[in-house]
């Protein structure tokens, strides 16, 4: 024990006057943790994801015992600042994810954290590497898949647009790799979320009868995939490019022709799904 005292900064209880709670994620969280505070009768100003400020101090045995029914319902209250800070920090993360706020999402994050905590950010990406073993950037990633995992519940179709089934093309056409696309398919698979597929077709790009075949076994044994579009090429948006002052890098590809849309229909319905030219 006094070897953890000395590598740990504890409260001074009578001082307190903000608790750190450690899972806090949503707004079921605060509604648990204010019946808890209330049960010991504990003056409270508001309660917020991952941080309670108080209206007077706490005991040390009033902590305690809070503690313990934190951790019954599945949260910790830390009494490290160290690992509060960290906290503080998640909390910070989450609530700029969720936001709808224009103003929060178009701050940078390491602005925003660094003001809303006063601290300098890198001592903060410095602690809670230390403390947790990932990065701040890699949280902000991992918190950013949890909400799209929570937004699915409340969608009822994901249109899903694959540029290119060849990882290779993918990457000379985008100039990124496709595997969190078809990653992001497979888990719409697994989680039985309705889906149509949408492909746009560009005439020596996309249009290669080995990779249209790929894409249809790729979809083939999804039962959630209803549908594949085939979007048609076109260059509507070409003059955006010259409005920005940007060289429009399709300038020579035509748009396709009935053939070449028909004969990819084809390919494609031969694996199952309905296939749509828009």
């Amino acid at each position: 024990m006094e070897a953890y005292k000395r590598n740990h900064t504890f409260y001074n209880f009578d001082l307190v006057m903000e608790l750190f709670i450690k899972n806090m994620v949503c707004d079921r969280c605060i509604m648990t943790v204010k019946q808890a505070l209330d049960e010991l009768t504990l003056d409270y100003d508001s309660v917020q994801l991952g941080e309670v400020k108080l209206n007077a101090g706490i005991t040390g045995s009033q902590f305690a015992t809070l503690k313990e029914k934190l951790r019954i319902t599945g949260f910790e209250l830390l009494d490290d600042q160290k690992a509060s800070l960290v906290n503080r920090v998640k909390s910070c993360i989450i609530k700029y994810i969720h936001s709808d706020e224009d103003t929060a999402m178009n701050m940078k994050l390491s602005v925003l954290l660094a003001d809303k905590l006063e601290t300098d950010y890198n001592y903060l990406s410095a602690l809670f590497s230390s403390v947790e073993g990932i990065t701040i950037e890699k949280y902000v990633i991992l918190q950013r898949i949890e909400r799209v995992k929570e937004l699915l519940t409340y969608t009822d179709l994901v249109l899903l647009d694959i540029k290119q089934m060849d990882e290779e093309a993918h990457q000379a056409i985008t100039g990124v790799k496709n595997h969190l696309t078809l990653r992001f398919a497979t888990y719409l698979a697994e989680i039985g979320k309705p889906t149509w597929i949408r492909y746009v077709l560009v005439p020596g790009y996309t249009d290669q009868q080995e990779h249209l075949h790929q894409l249809g076994a790729f979809v083939k044994d999804m039962k959630n995939v209803e549908k594949i579009e085939i979007q048609p090429y076109h260059k509507l948006g070409k003059h955006k490019y010259e409005a920005l002052g940007w060289q429009y890098q399709l300038e020579d590809v035509e748009m396709n022709t009935a053939e070449q849309l028909t004969k990819a229909k084809k390919i494609l319905s031969t694996y199952g799904k309905e296939v749509v030219v828009n």
